[in-house]
């Protein structure tokens, strides 16, 4: 008590002494002093939360975005992402050694050719999925070698370490094998094996082309069942069963595919994944020595014409295809069918 007694009598006494005018004075700059402070406070998180996440850019080594040049800086690969913020309009780069160092901005990326020298990236906010695994699933074609992993989850790093690959497939051959492509192309289900896309897709979505429901079960309607170990595994599937609309996913036998007729009406189940299998965004048989005239959006190239169709479907406004032989094969993308002649060699296909 002698201790509490000793440090108070001090302040007690000063307090004593001060006028009231005084201390109220005082008492007001400090209440003043603090709501300004609380005021900064919100401003600050107000700010923070209104602000923009930070621009992603996702280099692309080996690779250039040629044509749709807006302007150009020098300066290193690194400052290209955040100049490009800098540009309204700015919606990918490649970066060269020209002038020790060049960034050329663009307004969109329409195809994409591979160059050892040169390193691209799209500019974007927020996520889009790249590596991610897609199970029971072979990507077709484009095959531009392979490499040893025991695991599905190293071709990712394999694929950016490989000049030329954009994606690859995965199975169990010899221990463990990545098949390395030069383009995602066509999807097709295979047991066992899986896939993924190294980069990220100009539209943002993703590699798996359905949509999940986690912790729904479509009762019912069912017409078959296959085993897979994760729920991705079940869109390539049902794509390839005669009548299959939909499926859910279970942890049944270590994970299974049930295969639907219909969607049904949906039901709570914990741990299951439904979804429904769209059949739209397909495309036409290829009409062999036939071009659609003019509508051209872009231009990708690609050695086999069958690949052009998931070219076009990973832009939202493709809706017609032309393929030539030039400079190796060339898909020419297209925002319509239009008017068609004949032209020899020129395959051609509408998404639809």
């Amino acid at each position: 008590m002698v201790g509490s007694s000793i440090m108070l009598l001090p302040i007690v006494t000063i307090a004593a002494t001060l006028p009231a005018s005084t201390l109220a004075a005082s008492l007001r700059r400090d209440l003043t002093t603090d709501a300004q402070a609380v005021r900064e406070l919100e401003a600050m998180e107000y700010m923070a939360a209104m602000s923009p996440p930070p621009p992603v850019c996702i280099f692309e080594n080996g690779f250039d975005y040629p044509g749709n040049d807006i302007s150009n800086k020098q300066g290193p690969v690194e400052s290209c992402c955040l100049e490009c913020r800098n540009i309204g309009n700015c919606r990918a780069w490649s970066w060269s050694t020209l002038n020790g160092g060049t960034c050329w901005f663009k307004s969109t990326r329409t195809s994409i050719v591979v160059n050892p020298n040169v390193k691209s990236a799209l500019f974007f906010y927020g996520y889009r999925p790249t590596c991610e695994l897609i199970w029971e699933t072979d990507l077709v074609g484009n095959d531009i070698g392979n490499k040893p992993s025991a695991q599905a989850e190293g071709c990712c790093d394999i694929c950016k370490n490989t000049l030329g690959c954009r994606a690859y497939s995965w199975s169990n051959l010899n221990g463990g094998t990545c098949w390395l492509k030069s383009d995602a192309g066509q999807q097709a289900y295979k047991p066992g094996v899986k896939s993924g896309e190294a980069y990220p897709r100009l539209d943002g979505g993703s590699a798996i082309q359905c949509s999940p429901l986690y912790g729904v079960d479509y009762p019912g309607n069912d017409i078959d069942n296959k085993p897979s170990g994760d729920w991705s595994g079940c869109c390539s599937m049902c794509k390839s069963v005669s009548g299959c609309k939909a499926f859910t996913w279970t942890d049944h036998n270590g994970g299974t595919c049930w295969l639907k007729s219909a969607q049904g009406a949906p039901v709570q189940k914990p741990g299951a994944v439904s979804s429904l299998v769209s059949n739209t965004n397909q495309c036409s048989p290829l009409e062999n020595d036939t071009d659609y005239v003019d509508n051209d959006i872009g231009n990708v190239q690609n050695g086999d014409a069958n690949n052009c169709c998931s070219i076009c479907r990973q832009r939202g406004d493709c809706k017609a295809y032309s393929w030539s032989n030039l400079n190796g094969g060339t898909c020419w993308l297209k925002s319509a069918k239009g008017a068609t002649v004949y032209k020899a060699g020129v395959k051609s296909g509408v998404v639809y």
